[in-house]
């Protein structure tokens, strides 16, 4: 699949790469680049995809996005309004090349380097290693010197050793991913944008610019699945917001992300989050 090429600014000397972004809204378009990013998200919530995975990201959430695996960050519509409660996070980016390779392959940096190696795929960060994780990664921003170095080293093991880590994409990424092509950018913001209403099949390949043939053998081809499984992904995971945030029947929520029908929505419901739209909101009430 061919995505965006994203370029990280990058000063030759450098651990790392510590970026801060304060902004409406998160950068939009389907991306890889070659540094692993660490992020860490402050402000904003909206649906994160990464390779073939689809999720909710809000504040406190911290990822792991490994080296050319395709992503975007998407904040909800209200980040697109002029009066935006604006999206906040702390990067993290690196590769071997910036230490230097003969560094990892230090004996004290193995479990580091075989984390990274799994990471390729893609973490989220669960449970209360959110908030430790995050305040190292804050911590960053202000160190200097020798300090700066053993602060990125503190965080790498932390995540190698011991934090609770949600894989994300089953498909791993390759350099041969990145491009010029915006077609797959070009469907994920159609999808975005349109999900609440009903999406044909040759509406969606015609923004692909391909038959509705070649969209279909493209699209399950690149991302292992159809694209009906992954609008129903978009859909449910704007649901559980809608759940959770709007005061809304679970009938209303159905028709407001696109389903035709309530018990179609609650099989599909069910097959995402394994358990029932009013069980998923009992639990998040109650805790």
């Amino acid at each position: 699949m061919k995505v965006l090429p994203f370029q990280v600014p990058h000063i030759t000397g450098e651990a790392y790469r510590f970026q801060e972004d304060r902004v409406p809204h998160f950068y939009d378009r389907f991306h890889s680049h070659e540094e692993v990013q660490i992020m860490y998200i402050l402000a904003g919530e909206g649906l994160v995809v990464a390779g073939d995975y689809v999720g909710r990201f809000e504040p406190g959430d911290v990822f792991v996005l490994g080296s050319y695996l395709p992503h975007v960050f998407r904040n909800d519509e209200a980040y697109y309004r002029r009066d935006s409660p604006g999206a906040h996070a702390l990067s993290v980016y690196f590769t071997p090349a910036y230490l230097g390779e003969e560094f990892w392959r230090l004996n004290e940096m193995a479990s580091v380097l075989a984390f990274l190696k799994r990471a390729r795929r893609g973490y989220r960060v669960t449970g209360p290693a959110r908030y430790h994780l995050g305040q190292q990664i804050a911590l960053l921003q202000q160190a200097k010197g020798v300090e700066r170095i053993t602060g990125f080293l503190v965080l790498l093991d932390k995540m190698a050793n011991g934090a609770p880590l949600e894989a994300l994409s089953m498909t791993e990424p390759s350099p041969q991913q990145g491009g010029q092509d915006r077609r797959m950018s070009d469907v994920l913001e159609f999808t975005f944008r349109e999900y609440h209403r009903r999406i044909t099949l040759r509406e969606v390949a015609e923004v692909a610019h391909l038959s509705p043939q070649a969209f279909c053998r493209y699209f399950r081809q690149h991302t292992r699945k159809s694209y009906v499984s992954f609008l129903q992904e978009v859909r449910i995971r704007k649901a559980c917001q809608l759940l959770t945030r709007e005061n809304l029947s679970i009938e209303n929520v159905c028709y407001a992300v696109g389903f035709q029908n309530i018990s179609n929505f609650n099989r599909v419901f069910k097959r995402i989050t394994r358990q029932t739209p009013k069980t998923y909101l009992t639990r998040r009430l109650w805790y």
